[in-house]
């Protein structure tokens, strides 16, 4: 007959039913992109991002490439991740893997207003981000409260960071505002 075998072993002569690649160029396989644009699930060994790190992808971008990151004067674990914020919506995120940058340095990309309706109330030029830390191994969601510089103002471009941190305010909290 005319049946064939494929990629995931099923032989048949029905090609709509034949099995497509997931985004680990696994045949048959489950993994996803998640709402942070990373492909996760399936044989990744990733997990999706914080829900509150969820984005849309934009056309504009500011590259903010940051040397270090800590909390309380911890560097991050490879399963933390960074958030990039205008005012209360998520606007980029990254899982801060040092292993996975360019000589330990990491860029989060931080999106801005493109015109389409998925962007609304992303970056404008001018704009400042804020920057939240999400701790994997606790389970919270931190305020970046200590910059190493100030931070450039949003553009279609990109800056470089020394150093954000997580630490104590003067009420002893930690990412606190006090």
């Amino acid at each position: 007959g005319d049946a064939q075998l494929d990629e995931c072993s099923i032989c048949d002569n029905d090609p709509l039913n034949d099995c497509m690649q997931d985004c680990n160029n696994v045949w048959g396989g489950d993994a996803i992109f998640d709402d942070c644009d990373i492909c996760v699930g399936g044989d990744t060994g990733l997990d999706p991002c914080p829900e509150e790190f969820e984005h849309n992808i934009s056309l504009l971008t500011h590259q903010y490439y940051i040397m270090n990151i800590t909390i309380n004067n911890i560097p991050l674990d490879a399963d933390d991740w960074l958030g990039a914020f205008n005012e209360d919506i998520c606007v980029g995120a990254k899982k801060w893997d040092v292993n996975n940058c360019s000589n330990e340095i990491c860029e989060i990309l931080v999106h801005g207003d493109d015109g389409s309706g998925l962007t609304t109330g992303y970056m404008v030029e001018g704009d400042i981000p804020t920057f939240k830390v999400y701790d994997s191994s606790e389970d919270i969601i931190y305020n970046v409260n200590s910059y190493s510089e100030e931070i450039d103002p949003w553009t279609n471009s990109y800056s470089i960071m020394e150093q954000l941190a997580v630490i104590e305010d003067c009420n002893n909290e930690l990412g606190g505002d006090a």
